[in-house]
């Protein structure tokens, strides 16, 4: 039985995380259920994201089993089990008495991955490369396509960054409370684009007064001093990985 590792952990996570903060079992309120919008190149998609409880009664978990899946062992124990009966009654006839499950969870099986992988290193027939990739800072690896609790699909998008430097700062009225901030350094406005071709006829600069900006210190490997930055929290956290 193959388990797919990262994917259960991460329904498990967002189990547990629903329980602890709606109760067990939980009491949802009524805007989580409330469409949100997001916009792709050139259109605005409509999505609800369905509560894992939820999910798992209308699957036909017992409501009073359903707290046993943030347990991820579990998920492997009970759809394992399903699995099997599926086939079963289905008319396959599999010898099961050899059988076993994939992942840590079987130390005899994640040991043997761990010689084998070994035995290649050693022969040099793995090689290490790099490529893009989601990242998750919470669990500090990168998180590929079926490992996340949401966003299944979404992939690596380049962003070609322009950095627009501040001429004079101080003369600006909004600026001048922080110049302390930015004395003897440049001042740059960092604007993303999909397409950089556009920017050689760019004139204007938008700020938008709604929006949350900080200043972050930027200093480039070999750079004689540092920059900074004023742009939001999420694009410049965006942006460090």
């Amino acid at each position: 039985f193959h388990a797919s590792g990262t994917t259960i952990a991460a329904w498990a996570q967002k189990l547990s995380d629903e329980m602890k903060q709606y109760g067990c079992p939980p009491q949802f309120p009524p805007e989580i259920f409330e469409p949100t919008y997001t916009t792709g190149s050139k259109r605005r998609y409509r999505r609800v994201e369905t509560p894992r409880w939820i999910m798992l009664e209308k699957n036909g978990i017992p409501v009073e089993d359903i707290p046993k899946f943030a347990d991820p062992r579990h998920w492997i124990d009970h759809y394992g089990r399903l699995a099997l009966n599926d086939a079963t009654r289905l008319g396959c006839h599999i010898d099961v008495r050899r059988s076993f499950v994939t992942t840590d969870a079987n130390p005899f099986f994640d040991s043997f991955v761990r010689w084998q992988s070994a035995r290649l290193q050693e022969k040099r027939l793995l090689t290490l490369e790099k490529r893009h990739s989601i990242y998750s800072p919470m669990d500090g690896r990168p998180c590929s396509d079926q490992d996340r609790a949401s966003g299944e699909g979404v992939g690596p998008q380049e962003y070609i960054v322009v950095k627009l430097r501040v001429r004079d700062p101080g003369s600006f009225d909004a600026l001048k409370p922080h110049a302390a901030v930015f004395e003897g350094k440049d001042l740059v406005l960092p604007a993303a684009t999909l397409r950089p071709e556009t920017v050689v006829g760019q004139t204007n600069v938008w700020l938008s007064p709604k929006v949350v900006y900080k200043a972050f210190d930027v200093r480039f490997p070999g750079a004689a001093k540092s920059e900074i930055w004023l742009t939001t929290a999420k694009a410049a956290r965006n942006m460090a990985y």
